[in-house]
């Protein structure tokens, strides 16, 4: 597939990864989500999951845990509770009070601290003095709260 784009010049772009909307049409995907579904296939093509095995020896030891479709309902309510609040925008630290103050449904409660124990279980195998960053997707380490675990001799 070639993209061209036009501006202070023409540039084309070539890749297998760019799919047409022939074939995207043959997945079964909606016109009116082409353009998301390509660009969603494409980023697919370049993820962690695709190149990790080739390098395992070359980068840090990866653990993958598979979310269910409850998980990530249950994060994706929570984080929408978290980012409605006015207090946590634009922060750099949120108070671990400010978090416990969060009103979690029980249903979402008890589906997240079964991924924790499943996040836990994976940790677990890394070893006792294993240090790890736990993300959902490929953004970086700055996107994230971080919580620090190390206490103080």
């Amino acid at each position: 597939r070639e993209l061209k784009l036009t501006g202070g010049g023409m540039t084309t772009f070539n890749s297998p990864h760019w799919l047409s909307d022939a074939q995207i049409a043959a997945k079964g995907i909606k016109e009116c989500h082409f353009e998301m579904f390509r660009r969603y296939y494409y980023q697919q093509a370049f993820g962690v999951e695709k190149w990790y095995s080739k390098l395992l020896d070359l980068t840090f030891r990866t653990a993958f845990v598979p979310l269910e479709p409850a998980e990530v309902l249950s994060i994706l309510r929570v984080h929408k509770s978290i980012i409605s609040r006015d207090s946590f925008l634009y922060k750099k630290h949120v108070d671990e009070s400010e978090l416990r103050d969060i009103q979690v449904p029980e249903s979402d409660s008890d589906i997240l601290q079964n991924l924790e124990k499943k996040i836990q279980a994976e940790m677990d195998k890394m070893g006792e003095n294993a240090e790890v960053f736990i993300k959902l997707n490929t953004r970086s380490p700055k996107d994230v709260y971080m919580k620090s675990t190390h206490v103080a001799p």
